[in-house]
């Protein structure tokens, strides 16, 4: 499964990205599938994601870029 880069979507002029996944059937490609998602609804639901009350989610390229982290919050609990 990957993740695209983020992109305009050509109908909705909204920020998103996809997900897309080979398909194999008895080990042979047969295909793709894939779904947008706007980048928008991805960063607020991951941002609001709450494991426990001192964890905290954000996204991180495969390069290693934070594309999306809380600004505000701490990086430590002491």
């Amino acid at each position: 499964m990957s993740f695209t880069t983020p992109y305009v979507d050509l109908v909705t002029n909204e920020l998103v990205i996809a997900l897309v996944k080979p398909l194999t059937v008895d080990g042979k490609f047969v295909g793709v599938m894939g779904a947008d998602t706007v980048l928008d609804t991805l960063v607020a639901n991951v941002l609001n994601y709450k494991q426990s009350e001192s964890g905290f989610a954000f996204i991180v390229e495969k390069s290693g870029t934070i594309s999306a982290q809380l600004i505000h919050a701490p990086l430590c609990l002491a």
